[in-house]
């Protein structure tokens, strides 16, 4: 005969463990699917610098490795492991009638196996606003940039100088009616490519 049974409550903590894993894991799955990399991530650093006027300075800086199964995203499926910095210095103004937010910096690309797409791309960015009452606000911001990208054609990297301005300027008349302009501009000037360069180079010999 049974004279007695043990119970045991374990079970729903172990349940709860595998689930949270799963979860977990399911998140990770779908990282790796979207981005199409492995990357180890070092969290960015900043550092007030000093006050400026009514603003401050602002330091910032971070590092990231990153794996890319396929640099120049075609048929060769060439890899390598790259390192990206970034490193910036931000004009930061917050307060009164008018405010800022100004950064200049670099962003640095080192190919473990591939030096010759070692990139140092420069840009700026900067938005501003002026408020003096409820009834007026304009807004606008100019920014400029070096992009290096992969082109899948020459096995190289494609540079352009990337332009932006816009700005936006809002009058209310009274408390029903009032007019908004807005104005945006872009530009893109593609830079010759080394192997391009190398090309004119052998042909003017």
């Amino acid at each position: 005969s049974v004279t007695g049974v043990q119970t045991c409550a374990l079970p729903i903590f172990g349940s709860a463990t595998i689930r949270a894993k799963f979860f977990i894991m399911s998140l990770l799955k779908r990282f790796v699917v979207l981005s199409g990399l492995a990357g180890i991530v070092v969290a960015p650093a900043a550092l007030a610098i000093t006050t400026l006027g009514h603003g401050r300075l602002i330091g910032t800086g971070s590092v990231r490795g990153d794996f890319d199964s396929n640099i120049f995203v075609n048929s060769t499926q060439a890899h390598d492991f790259v390192t990206t910095a970034d490193g910036a210095l931000h004009y930061v103004r917050d307060s009164g009638e008018v405010t800022m937010n100004a950064a200049v910096g670099l962003m640095a690309m080192s190919f473990n196996e591939h030096s010759k797409q070692d990139t140092i791309d420069p840009y700026f960015d900067s938005t501003f606003a002026y408020r003096p009452s409820d009834k007026t606000d304009f807004r606008g911001g100019l920014s400029y940039r070096r992009n290096s990208l992969a082109n899948e054609q020459l096995n190289d990297r494609t540079k352009s100088n990337d332009f932006m301005l816009n700005g936006t300027f809002q009058q209310l008349t009274n408390e029903k009616m009032g007019f908004r302009l807005v104005g945006n501009y872009g530009e893109s000037n593609y830079l010759s490519t080394r192997s391009e360069e190398h090309t004119s180079e052998l042909q003017s010999h």
